[in-house]
C-alpha cells in the first residue's frame, strides 16, 4: 500500500511536470508566432481553429510518445507483476485513461494559450518591430 501511494504521489508530481514543461513550449511557440496568429485572425480564422494549428503542432509528438509508452508500459508492469507471489492482471482501464488524461492535459493547455493569445489586440499583435 506504500508503495501505491507512493507511485500515485510521483504519478501526480511527473503530470505537473509534464504539464509546466508543455506549457513552457506552448506560451514560446505562440509568442514566436504571434504575427502569424493575428494575420489569421485578420483573415478571418476562429478561436478554435488556431487552437488546432498549435495543437497539430503538439498532436504528432503526443501519438508517438503514447505509441511508445503504452507497449513498454504494459511489457514493464507485466514483468513487474510477475515478481509477486500473489498475481494480479493489467485493467484495460489504465491503458486508456492514462492517454486520455494526456490529451486533455495538451487540449487545455494549447487552448488557454490560443484564447489567450487571440484576445489579444490587433493593433499590439501587427505592430512593427
Amino acid at each position: 500500500q506504500r508503495t501505491g501511494s507512493l507511485f500515485t504521489v510521483f504519478s501526480i508530481l511527473a503530470l505537473v511536470i509534464a504539464g509546466i514543461g508543455m506549457f513552457g513550449l506552448v506560451t514560446s511557440a505562440t509568442e514566436q508566432r504571434t504575427r502569424e496568429l493575428g494575420i489569421r485572425r485578420v483573415l478571418g480564422a476562429r478561436t478554435i481553429h488556431l487552437a488546432g494549428l498549435l495543437l497539430k503542432d503538439y498532436g504528432l509528438a503526443i501519438a508517438l510518445a503514447i505509441t511508445i509508452a503504452l507497449p513498454a508500459g504494459a511489457w514493464t508492469m507485466h514483468n513487474w507483476l510477475q515478481g509477486f507471489a500473489y498475481r494480479t492482471g493489467l485493467h484495460p482501464a489504465i491503458f486508456i485513461a492514462t492517454p486520455l488524461c494526456a490529451l486533455t492535459l495538451a487540449i487545455t493547455i494549447v487552448g488557454v494559450k490560443a484564447v489567450k493569445a487571440t484576445s489579444e489586440s490587433l493593433t499590439e499583435t501587427l505592430r512593427v518591430e
